[in-house]
């Protein structure tokens, strides 16, 4: 008797033993604090939280809205948050005054045709005739809009025109629509939803859309981290591109979806959401396009040192479009 119930103790633990073994083992959630901004930029970022992608792929991520780009990544320098959303201009301006940044993943990417989400435009009862005409007037832009107004700047050159003599007003963004109740402003460089905001508010026109000048398809938007924190915690970046690989997938699934995950994250209406989608979302990059903002930089005096694209990101092989 004694010996069958050793021999069921022992098959027992054989079984126990076996299943502990065989049984694929789930890693404990990872936590990640996330500052972004609401912007399409973060539907991503929203749909992978709301759809329960981060939490699939053993990720738990708290979001920290409404930070400027240049404050999300002072944060993260300062270890107040782990991952930053910025644009790119804003990023490589940081790196080069030596914050030891990574881009993780990307966002948001321009079109490769126009329209595009940046439109400069200027009232038609009172139009600025061409780009080379700005020169001496004043053009709004959005306070803080780094890339936008590099792209800017790059057109002016592309043009002929002296960035220096043109003059920027920097405007909180949500005033971008009424810009043109002071008669001073000949121009705006408007992001959407503020280009068809101003269109629905008075005739405009489209004198250029300074993304697509400065490069088709450049990468807008991203996500970066201190180097030396993500170096340590491969596994937090590699759940984080799966979250955000399956939101964009459910994002470009159905432009139905994008509309309504738009209207619900930024509160916009029927006629606005739509021309959100003008630019794509997708978590790779073109590192050739990301040097063609670099050297803008350096050529507009933004940045002091050039800098390679290609050593910005922390995974090349994993955020680098093939």
């Amino acid at each position: 008797m004694e010996s069958l119930l050793g021999r069921r103790i022992v098959l027992l633990l054989v079984w126990v033993f076996a299943v502990v073994t065989l049984t694929p083992h789930l890693a404990p959630a990872l936590e990640m604090r996330i500052a972004v901004q609401p912007t399409p930029s973060a539907a991503p970022l929203y749909v992978a939280q709301r759809q329960g992608y981060f939490r699939d792929a053993g990720l738990t991520v708290r979001i920290v809205p409404g930070l400027t780009p240049e404050l999300a990544l002072e944060k993260v320098v300062a270890g107040n948050v782990d991952v930053a959303m910025t644009d790119y201009a804003t990023l490589l301006q940081r790196i080069d005054k030596g914050a030891g940044l990574a881009i993780l993943a990307n966002l948001e990417i321009a079109r490769d045709a126009i329209p595009d989400v940046l439109a400069l435009q200027t009232p038609r009862a009172n139009p600025v005739v061409s780009i080379k005409a700005l020169e001496g007037k004043q053009v709004a832009i959005g306070a803080g809009e780094e890339l936008a107004r590099l792209a800017l700047l790059e057109l002016l050159r592309q043009n002929k025109a002296d960035p220096k003599k043109v003059i920027l007003q920097p405007v909180n963004v949500r005033e971008l629509p009424f810009v043109f109740q002071r008669k001073e402003i000949a121009a705006v460089v408007a992001p959407e939803p503020y280009a068809t905001m101003l269109k629905a508010e008075q005739e405009m026109l489209t004198l250029a859309y300074p993304y697509f000048e400065l490069g088709q398809g450049i990468p807008l938007t991203g996500l970066a981290a201190n180097r030396q924190w993500a170096e340590r915690r491969p596994h937090s970046s590699d759940r984080l591109l799966r979250g955000l690989e399956e939101a964009v997938e459910w994002l470009q699934r159905d432009r139905g979806n994008a509309v309504s995950v738009l209207q619900e994250w930024l509160m916009l209406s029927d006629a606005v959401a739509p021309n959100m989608l003008l630019s794509r979302w997708s978590t790779r990059l073109s590192v050739e396009r990301l040097q063609l903002i670099a050297d803008a930089l350096h050529r507009h005096e933004l940045i002091k040192t050039p800098l390679k694209a290609a050593s910005l990101l922390l995974r090349p092989e994993r955020i680098s479009q093939r």
